[in-house]
Protein backbone atom coordinates (compact mmCIF):
# COMPACT_ATOMS: atom_id res chain seq x y z
CA UNK A 1 0.00 0.00 0.00
CA UNK A 2 2.91 2.82 0.96
CA UNK A 3 4.78 1.70 -2.35
CA UNK A 4 1.58 2.03 -4.55
CA UNK A 5 -0.13 5.44 -3.03
CA UNK A 6 3.16 7.35 -1.40
CA UNK A 7 5.86 6.07 -3.43
CA UNK A 8 5.16 5.10 -7.14
CA UNK A 9 3.11 8.08 -8.02
CA UNK A 10 6.85 9.81 -7.98
CA UNK A 11 9.15 7.23 -9.29
CA UNK A 12 6.51 4.62 -11.37
CA UNK A 13 7.90 1.33 -11.71
CA UNK A 14 11.87 2.32 -10.35
CA UNK A 15 11.39 1.07 -6.82
CA UNK A 16 9.46 -2.20 -7.31
CA UNK A 17 7.13 -4.07 -5.51
CA UNK A 18 9.83 -6.51 -5.24
CA UNK A 19 12.26 -4.08 -3.50
CA UNK A 20 9.77 -3.42 -0.86
CA UNK A 21 10.21 -6.84 -0.38
CA UNK A 22 13.16 -7.20 0.07
CA UNK A 23 13.56 -4.59 2.67
CA UNK A 24 10.92 -6.26 4.65
CA UNK A 25 12.76 -10.14 4.44
CA UNK A 26 16.20 -8.52 5.36
CA UNK A 27 14.51 -6.69 8.23
CA UNK A 28 12.97 -10.15 9.59
CA UNK A 29 16.60 -11.53 9.51
CA UNK A 30 17.49 -8.41 11.48
CA UNK A 31 14.98 -8.35 14.54
CA UNK A 32 14.30 -10.95 17.16
CA UNK A 33 11.18 -12.55 15.90
CA UNK A 34 9.11 -11.46 19.59
CA UNK A 35 8.70 -7.92 17.99
CA UNK A 36 6.88 -9.09 14.70
CA UNK A 37 3.41 -8.58 16.87
CA UNK A 38 0.40 -7.27 15.37
CA UNK A 39 0.36 -4.72 18.45
CA UNK A 40 4.02 -3.67 16.94
CA UNK A 41 2.63 -3.32 13.22
CA UNK A 42 3.37 0.19 12.99
CA UNK A 43 6.84 -0.03 14.76
CA UNK A 44 7.73 -3.20 12.42
CA UNK A 45 7.03 -1.20 9.42
CA UNK A 46 8.80 1.95 10.04
CA UNK A 47 12.13 -0.92 10.77
CA UNK A 48 11.05 -2.00 7.27
CA UNK A 49 11.28 1.66 6.08
CA UNK A 50 14.63 2.15 7.79
CA UNK A 51 15.73 -0.96 5.92
CA UNK A 52 14.77 0.39 2.49
CA UNK A 53 16.30 3.85 3.52
CA UNK A 54 19.65 2.29 4.50
CA UNK A 55 19.48 0.53 1.04
CA UNK A 56 18.38 3.73 -0.95
CA UNK A 57 21.63 5.75 0.52
CA UNK A 58 23.69 2.71 0.42
CA UNK A 59 22.57 2.30 -3.62
CA UNK A 60 22.72 -1.12 -2.78
CA UNK A 61 19.63 -3.72 -2.48
CA UNK A 62 20.53 -6.96 -1.94
CA UNK A 63 19.01 -10.43 -3.60
CA UNK A 64 17.53 -12.43 -0.51
CA UNK A 65 19.09 -15.61 -2.36
CA UNK A 66 21.19 -14.42 -4.33
CA UNK A 67 24.74 -13.47 -3.12
CA UNK A 68 26.27 -10.08 -4.57
CA UNK A 69 23.35 -8.79 -7.18
CA UNK A 70 22.27 -5.48 -6.68
CA UNK A 71 18.35 -5.23 -6.89
CA UNK A 72 19.15 -1.44 -7.54
CA UNK A 73 21.33 -2.04 -10.30
CA UNK A 74 19.98 -0.14 -13.46
CA UNK A 75 16.39 1.03 -11.86
CA UNK A 76 16.48 3.99 -9.75
CA UNK A 77 19.01 6.68 -10.35
CA UNK A 78 20.42 9.11 -8.10
CA UNK A 79 17.22 11.70 -8.52
CA UNK A 80 14.96 8.78 -7.76
CA UNK A 81 17.01 7.69 -4.86
CA UNK A 82 16.60 11.07 -3.10
CA UNK A 83 12.99 11.38 -4.04
CA UNK A 84 12.02 8.19 -2.51
CA UNK A 85 14.87 8.73 0.18
CA UNK A 86 12.94 12.30 1.27
CA UNK A 87 9.74 10.55 1.56
CA UNK A 88 10.25 7.48 3.11
CA UNK A 89 12.19 9.71 6.15
CA UNK A 90 9.25 12.03 5.60
CA UNK A 91 6.76 8.89 6.67
CA UNK A 92 9.28 7.63 9.47
CA UNK A 93 9.41 11.06 10.77
CA UNK A 94 5.43 11.43 10.73
CA UNK A 95 5.04 8.19 12.54
CA UNK A 96 3.31 6.68 9.49
CA UNK A 97 0.66 9.52 9.86
CA UNK A 98 0.61 8.95 6.12
CA UNK A 99 -1.64 6.48 6.58
CA UNK A 100 -4.38 8.61 7.23
CA UNK A 101 -4.39 9.63 3.58
CA UNK A 102 -4.33 5.86 2.27
CA UNK A 103 -7.48 5.46 0.03
CA UNK A 104 -6.44 1.55 -1.00
CA UNK A 105 -9.22 -0.06 1.25
CA UNK A 106 -10.19 2.83 2.28
CA UNK A 107 -7.60 2.87 5.00
CA UNK A 108 -7.23 5.80 5.81
CA UNK A 109 -10.98 6.84 6.64
CA UNK A 110 -10.98 4.11 8.60
CA UNK A 111 -8.05 5.61 10.88
CA UNK A 112 -9.59 8.70 10.83
CA UNK A 113 -12.71 7.45 11.69
CA UNK A 114 -11.37 5.70 14.47
CA UNK A 115 -8.93 8.49 15.94
CA UNK A 116 -12.10 10.61 16.27
CA UNK A 117 -13.22 8.36 18.81
CA UNK A 118 -9.98 7.37 20.88
CA UNK A 119 -9.10 10.44 23.04
CA UNK A 120 -5.98 12.02 21.62
CA UNK A 121 -4.79 13.68 18.43
CA UNK A 122 -2.22 10.82 17.76
CA UNK A 123 -3.12 7.82 16.11
CA UNK A 124 -3.18 4.66 17.97
CA UNK A 125 -1.41 1.22 17.61
CA UNK A 126 -4.23 -0.54 18.72
CA UNK A 127 -6.65 0.97 16.48
CA UNK A 128 -4.35 0.41 13.28
CA UNK A 129 -3.15 -3.00 14.60
CA UNK A 130 -7.20 -4.15 14.41
CA UNK A 131 -7.66 -2.88 11.35
CA UNK A 132 -4.92 -4.38 9.81
CA UNK A 133 -5.69 -7.77 10.65
CA UNK A 134 -8.95 -7.11 9.37
CA UNK A 135 -7.84 -6.45 6.06
CA UNK A 136 -4.53 -9.08 6.23
CA UNK A 137 -7.30 -11.45 7.33
CA UNK A 138 -9.96 -10.44 4.41
CA UNK A 139 -7.36 -10.40 1.59
CA UNK A 140 -5.86 -14.01 3.29
CA UNK A 141 -9.41 -15.65 2.93
CA UNK A 142 -10.27 -13.63 -0.52
CA UNK A 143 -6.81 -15.19 -1.57
CA UNK A 144 -8.06 -19.06 -0.94
CA UNK A 145 -11.20 -18.46 -2.51
CA UNK A 146 -9.51 -17.94 -5.78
Amino acid sequence: MIRKEFLHPLVDERLSAFHMKTALLFTVEQFPEDIWRDDNLVQCVIYCLNTLKRFLKTGYCPHSSIDSVNLFAGKPNVNVVNIVKHKVTDMINSGLSCLLTLNMDYVGKRLEFNRHKIPGLEIQFETIRKMMTGLLNSHIFADVGN
